[in-house]
């Protein structure tokens, strides 16, 4: 609970008003109040009921973590037992709504955060929460002027005191009375009960709730894992029960009464206090003021830290929890992420994040480089006394006050601030902080170096394994080759830092700016809205593909069965591709369900793993180092830097480059096509370990997602394995046949995927090269007539895409003029080819990489020869 005496703090009053407070609640008499002006209002309540009756509403209709219409208290409360039921980041609530009641459905409320993390209650139809919160921060801009004045003017302090004072209530006041002109008018009463009474309590709440007995809703918090588990065991759990107009002083006084016949207050240790959601609107939390320094520390100890809209967010309890995989939070450590974290998710989802926020930063921030890749963190002098009490305080204060009961449970507050067991958000990561510094009082590690990511000497010490693997090298070929290949390295970041704009924090922020308002104009114009009819004819052309390969099938013509079954395939792809960028309906769930339905029910391949290795390759695109996509050793090397056997941290394994890839390198520009045609069979043995090992989020709304995929993954093999294969082809050849055909004709997907970045550069030119440049400095679209663009499925966009890739696909034809016009303004070259130049360019890629390597081999053969 808040501290009332705290000056900056009207939550529940100052001392001498809870004091009184205290005394009424425990002074009410329901039956003495009862007899007195609450009687007329309970009557006249009562008497709507038959009315009411007629038409019931429920503002979370088929919302999993609430009431539905046809289920008692009994089994709500036994389906969702707020005692064990464990809170989620995307539902911190359990919510039960009066049915008797017509509030606005929870997708339309924009005073609720986002739709399934519910803040405040239900609202009507004339509430205007944004006007409001407008509103309300002019206000508290006009009295943080105010008491920053009046600390100047020199006043005794008791003056001082008294003029700050009456300005507040003025404030309290003006903003109060906003929020019953806007209709943001619902209140609650708060009840701290006891967590092993809270099952029993709730269930009455709930039945009272629905009977039209209390307010228009209630909530009740869930058990919350991020907290320590023993503090958890007593800490009083929250219910909240709604009035509908916080002014309505009968009413709020007929639900207290309702409270205390329930006998519900007793039970719960008397602590009952009311708050309006005004109240909410108009109390914004204050961070801290972070420095670089601060936030190297936290790195260092091994938290997770990142900045997005001038905020610091510390995530090391979200990490586990991210749909996205790990992977992506971590190479955005230390770092400016505002443009990666708006462009891949939605705007309700980044709401969620306010809850991370522990502090705030001033300007232009300057990038570290993540610890995941390479960057080096020290903590701060501990004689800096200074610095090390502002990032404790930055971790521990805003667990302080009420946040624990009268907010969501925010997982910023999880077992590495409880001074308990801690645990290292590096630990899977696969750079991993070395141990010079001595450890800190919870275990953490303090980090003073990371293995470097860019070869595998610096990498041995971590890996076992890939030391036995490595073959022997020593001595001046050793030399010649890292001079060798350094000095391409360098030749490619010259030839990029003389191509592109300039790294320069000034003329990186003007792109960004730039890039920030382009987006502004690509929604405004409409070009997240989802063309469903476009979808319309999608599932035209599958349905008819699926049926051409059926019908053939039967008529035994297995060769023409089996090219439409690969067209089939080629084409599902592009919209679990969509679904997967939650690009179709812009629903998580729902674009999650119907990706996994076309990718692992229909095509055999996992959509969570896809998504995990398509969020980094997002993040971090063309990096020989970290990103997947081109993470093909032995097979293909794009980069000279896969001849010094790199390390990948995304398979946390050393990329050999041995007598097989120097093998399969020498004339890889002439097996690309005839690899490719294979690569379906690699997407099914990333996807089944993926699945197997459970390698996504376990936990969270993304963790039932691995065992839709088994079920998936199970009716596609019985389908297509037993139904196609097995049972529809007689003969083993013909069976071979079949399954070949319909593989190798998916071969133009791995074309298109590969085609947008193998010719681009892979050059690193570090943490201060801005978000955009560093897409369209990676990735080539290709140009083709608009009547192709369902061949190439969107994929002929992919810079366009790595821009905005929420966008829908269809849409992204319309999006790349103005793509142009902001590359032109902010000189940043725009890569166009047509297909068969895009495909010369790759070629000449792979080609280039194969003489390198072989003008390697053969300085290292001289040097060798001339020291023997």
């Amino acid at each position: 609970m808040e501290d009332s005496s705290d000056p900056d703090s009207d939550f529940y009053g100052d001392v001498e008003t809870v004091s009184r407070l205290q005394k009424r609640v425990r002074a009410a008499d329901a039956e003495a109040a009862g007899s007195r002006n609450v009687m007329a209002s309970t009557a006249q309540h009562h008497a709507t009921i038959g009315q009411a009756r007629m038409q019931v509403y429920n503002p979370f209709a088929g919302v999993s973590y609430a009431w539905q219409f046809g289920e008692s208290a009994g089994d709500f409360v036994c389906r969702l037992p707020p005692a064990t039921t464990v809170a989620d980041i995307h539902t911190p609530w359990i919510y039960v709504c009066n049915p008797h009641i017509k509030r606005r459905k929870k997708e339309l409320a924009g005073n609720q955060i986002i739709a399934g993390c519910e803040d405040e209650g239900p609202e009507t139809e004339d509430t205007q929460t944004g006007l409001f919160e407008r509103g309300g921060r002019e206000r508290l801009d006009l009295l943080r002027g105010f008491i920053d004045a009046t600390g100047k003017m020199g006043l005794p302090r008791t003056a001082e005191e008294a003029e700050i004072n009456r300005a507040r209530r003025s404030a309290v006041s003006d903003i109060l009375g906003l929020a019953g002109h806007l209709s943001v008018t619902c209140g609650k009463w708060l009840l701290f009960v006891s967590p092993g009474a809270v099952n029993r309590i709730w269930k009455v709440v709930v039945r009272s709730t629905i009977q039209n007995e209390l307010g228009i809703a209630a909530k009740v918090a869930p058990w919350n894992p991020a907290v320590d588990i023993e503090a958890e065991a007593h800490r009083p759990r929250l219910i909240c029960i709604y009035t509908g107009d916080f002014r309505d002083r009968i009413d709020v006084g007929r639900v207290l009464q309702r409270i205390a016949a329930l006998d519900i207050l007793p039970k719960c240790g008397e602590q009952i206090y009311y708050k309006c959601d005004g109240d909410a609107g108009r109390r914004e939390r204050t961070y801290p003021l972070m420095s670089r320094p601060e936030v190297e520390t936290m790195i260092a100890t091994g938290q997770a830290i990142v900045v997005v809209d001038q905020y610091v967010l510390k995530l090391d309890a979200w990490i586990p929890f991210h749909p996205g995989g790990e992977k992506a939070i971590l190479h955005v450590l230390g770092k400016d992420a505002t443009d990666e974290v708006h462009g891949y998710h939605s705007d309700e989802a980044i709401r969620t994040m306010d809850r991370y926020r522990i502090g705030k930063i001033e300007g232009h921030w300057k990038n570290f480089l993540p610890p995941i890749q390479g960057g080096v963190f020290t903590e701060c002098d501990p004689c800096d006394k200074q610095v090390a009490a502002k990032v404790k305080l930055c971790v521990k204060a805003s667990s302080g006050g009420s946040i624990p009961r009268s907010a969501s449970p925010s997982p910023i507050f999880d077992e590495n601030d409880s001074g308990e067991a801690e645990t290292d958000v590096y630990t899977n990561a696969s750079a991993k902080p070395r141990r010079r510094a001595r450890a800190n009082r919870t275990g953490l590690r303090s980090v003073s170096s990371y293995t470097s990511m860019s070869s595998a000497n610096e990498a041995e010490a971590d890996d076992e394994k890939s030391k036995q693997r490595r073959p022997a090298r020593s001595g001046a070929p050793q030399a010649v080759a890292t001079a060798f290949l350094d000095a391409k390295t360098r030749e490619e970041i010259s030839l990029d830092l003389d191509k592109y704009p300039a790294l320069d924090g000034e003329t990186q922020q003007l792109i960004v700016c730039e890039y920030r308002e382009l987006s502004e104009r690509i929604e405004a114009e409409g070009l997240y809205t989802c063309n469903y009819t476009a979808y319309a004819w999608e599932v035209s052309r599958y349905t008819l593909l699926f049926v051409l390969m059926l019908v053939f099938l039967r008529l035994k013509w297995y060769s023409l069965s089996a090219a439409f079954l690969g067209c089939f395939w080629h084409q599902l792809v592009f919209t679990a591709h969509d679904a997967g960028h939650i690009a179709i309906t812009h629903n998580f769930q729902v674009d999650t369900c119907l990706g996994i339905f076309v990718a692992d029910f229909l095509g055999g391949l996992s959509l969570c793993w896809w998504k995990d290795n398509h969020n980094v390759h997002h993040i971090v695109t063309n990096s020989p180092e970290h990103d997947p996509d081109i993470e093909h050793m032995p097979f293909f090397a794009i980069s000279h830097r896969f001849l010094q056997s790199l390390r990948s941290t995304y398979y946390e394994k050393i990329m050999v480059y041995d007598a097989a890839a120097r093998f399969f390198l020498s004339f890889q520009s002439w097996s690309y096509y005839v690899i490719l045609c294979f690569g379906r069979f690699n997407l099914y043995r990333l996807s089944w370990t993926y699945i197997i090992l459970g390698l996504g989020p376990r936990r969270g709304r993304a963790g039932w997602h691995r065992w839709l995929e088994a079920v998936g993954q199970v009716c596609f093999w019985a389908w297509f394995g037993y139904g196609v294969v097995y049972r529809s082809i007689d003969s083993n050849w013909d069976r071979f046949v079949f399954v070949m055909i319909s593989h190798v004709v998916t071969m133009p997907v791995h074309l298109q995927i590969t085609l947008s970045h193998f010719a681009m550069s892979t050059a690193e030119l570090g943490p201060d090269e801005s978000f955009p440049q560093r897409m369209l400095r990676t990735t080539m679209d290709v140009d083709c007539p608009p009547w192709l663009d369902f061949f190439h499925g969107g994929l002929q966009f992919q810079a366009i895409h790595h821009l905005y890739p929420r966008m829908p696909r269809h849409n992204l034809r319309r999006a790349q003029k103005l793509v142009m016009e902001f590359c032109a303004k902010v000189g940043i070259p725009y890569a166009l080819y047509g297909f068969v130049d895009g495909n010369k360019h790759v070629i000449g890629r792979l080609a280039d990489v194969s003489r390198q390597a072989a003008i390697l081999a053969q300085c290292q053969q001289a040097v060798a020869e001339g020291r023997a």
